[in-house]
């Protein structure tokens, strides 16, 4: 594993921990009937794609620039917010249906 593959594992690791902390976040103020299940959803939705846009520039970045990392021919400059982005997208969609998920009644 070369040191750009640790940076975008870095910046995808701080990208799924932020996500979860905030459908941690979401889940409990429905839960607690704080704000309406659309509205923790569209929150969360562009948090999430704030978080992943974080995620791909500046943990990256800081990541190689503080560990003096190289970037090789800098490809992973472009691959590391694209990486973030779509993960952001299957993270927005997962905390989706855990904000909203209701327990099965028999």
């Amino acid at each position: 594993m070369n040191s750009s593959d640790i940076a975008l594992c870095l910046s995808a690791l701080v990208n799924i921990a932020l996500a979860s902390f905030l459908t941690a976040h979401f889940r409990r103020r429905v839960r607690e009937q704080v704000t309406t299940e659309s509205k923790a959803k569209t929150a969360y939705s562009w948090l999430c794609v704030g978080v992943g846009v974080f995620s791909g520039f500046a943990v990256f970045l800081g990541a190689t620039t503080l560990l003096n990392l190289p970037v090789g021919h800098g490809e992973v400059l472009i691959a590391a917010p694209l990486l973030n982005l779509l993960l952001a997208g299957v993270l927005i969609v997962a905390g989706r249906i855990v904000i909203g998920w209701e327990p099965v009644k028999w």
